[in-house]
């Protein structure tokens, strides 16, 4: 799921009827937070 949401992010980031985008993530489990800690970094624009 974790990769999901950073493709998600990096489409929405992109996407310029989305302009001046803010995103929330919130994680509900210790393991996923880690995840998303590492799969995050790698999503920059």
């Amino acid at each position: 799921m974790s990769l999901l949401m950073a493709f998600f992010a990096g489409l929405a980031v992109r996407s310029q009827a989305l302009e001046n985008l803010t995103l929330v993530v919130l994680a509900d489990r210790n393991d996923l937070d880690d995840r998303l800690f590492d799969t995050f970094p790698f999503a920059v624009t």
